[in-house]
């Protein structure tokens, strides 16, 4: 998972004492990696795209990064969704991040605000003619108060064009946010990181809290709040070669959000829900409420490593599994299961590319049974 960095010195899983961003005030030095990108779930279809990612550390810093600077172009090969965008992620003494991008959607697939309808996947003919798009960004601050912990204070903003096809669901339910409309929001919170080493911790706990206050203008200001927990923890069970990693989300929200916005979680990185991490197995734009609360557990084996200054890299395996559930207002709706994998490779031990396949259970309509539904995609972040 792509994270900021806190106060307190990093330490390897053997033990032995790393230099951190924030102590060491030494000329960086450039690595990187791009690739291409494939993806396909049961909704999008098939997609393709790159991605890359460029981090600059000082030379004694044997682990993480400075500075890095994350890119992504993505559509689908029918080219009714894009989401392309560019973030730098700083670490210091003081924290920042910033992300800009542009996300659109034509026969955007809407089925419902969670409850009992997140589940069944009601097909494209209901579907035609939704479109949503537009830029999106944010910028965030974060200062360490003591050795693991930090408040942060974050500003996100998103401007949407959102119209439905006629016959479609998305008009039918009248869904707010339908027009012209800008989102934004002031989030502040605060984050207690235990961690051995960031990314790709071997031990550790990391804990953010945090409320949030919006405003979304569609002919008028509607206000909104949330409030968010979300709990890791690391546990080496053999060395770093065997890890387990565990994490509870629980996002609740108050006030009429639009639907656009009830897909993401809270928090720093405002997550997609259905994408690469909470819900993986559900696709991308379906998975929306107006709370979450889910649990997953991975386990990371180490397979193979090889150390050189010009080619340092690991490959390891990445299984997990989630619990979740998406509110309808008080209504949790059905359970909504995940099971995933695949190879994670683990490059200058800064950065991660992680190709995984991910399973959820859905129904072609309301009533009908649950069959498991496959997504396949490549993550620069893990499943915690």
């Amino acid at each position: 998972m792509v994270g900021w960095w806190t106060a307190a010195p990093a330490v390897a899983a053997d033990e032995t004492p790393v230099v951190s961003a924030a102590d060491d005030p030494g000329p960086l030095r450039f690595s990187g990696l791009g690739m291409p990108l494939v993806g396909a779930n049961s909704i999008d279809g098939l997609g393709f795209g790159a991605a890359g990612e460029v981090y600059g550390r000082p030379a004694e810093m044997a682990y993480g990064y400075r500075i890095k600077f994350t890119a992504q172009l993505w559509t689908t090969t029918r080219f009714d969704y894009t989401n392309n965008y560019l973030q730098v992620d700083s670490r210091g003494q003081v924290n920042w991040t910033g992300r800009a991008g542009y996300r659109a959607w034509e026969n955007l697939s809407y089925a419902g605000n969670g409850g009992a309808d997140v589940a069944v996947l009601h097909g494209d003919a209901l579907e035609r003619g939704n479109a949503v798009g537009g830029p999106v960004g944010l910028v965030g601050l974060a200062v360490p108060v003591r050795a693991s912990v930090e408040l942060y204070g974050q500003v996100y903003g998103r401007q949407v064009r959102a119209t439905a096809g006629p016959g479609t669901l998305l008009a039918a339910d009248r869904a707010f946010g339908l027009g012209d409309g800008v989102f934004g929001e002031l989030t502040v919170g605060t984050r207690i990181d235990t961690t051995d080493r960031w990314p790709m911790p071997a031990r550790g706990q990391r804990i953010e809290l945090c409320v949030s206050g919006g405003n979304t203008w569609l002919d008028g200001w509607t206000p909104t709040a949330a409030a968010m927990v979300n709990a890791i923890d690391w546990t080496p069970v053999w060395g770093d070669r065997v890890v387990v990693g565990g994490r509870l989300l629980a996002l609740a929200t108050t006030g009429t959000r639009p639907f656009w916005e009830r897909e993401m979680t809270a928090g720093v990185w405002r997550n997609e829900l259905g994408m690469e991490t909470s819900f993986t197995g559900y696709g991308r734009a379906r998975s929306r409420g107006d709370a979450a609360v889910a649990g997953l557990v991975e386990l990371r084996p180490k397979l193979w490593t090889h150390d050189a200054p010009f080619w340092d890299v690991s490959l390891h395996a990445s299984l997990f599994a989630e619990q979740g559930w998406l509110f309808d207002g008080w209504d949790p709706g059905p359970p909504l299961p995940t099971v995933g994998g695949g190879p994670l490779l683990f490059w200058q031990k800064a950065i991660q590319m992680r190709p995984f396949v991910a399973v959820g259970w859905t129904a072609e309509g309301p009533g009908q049974a649950r069959r498991p539904s496959l997504q396949y995609s490549v993550s620069f972040v893990d499943p915690l």
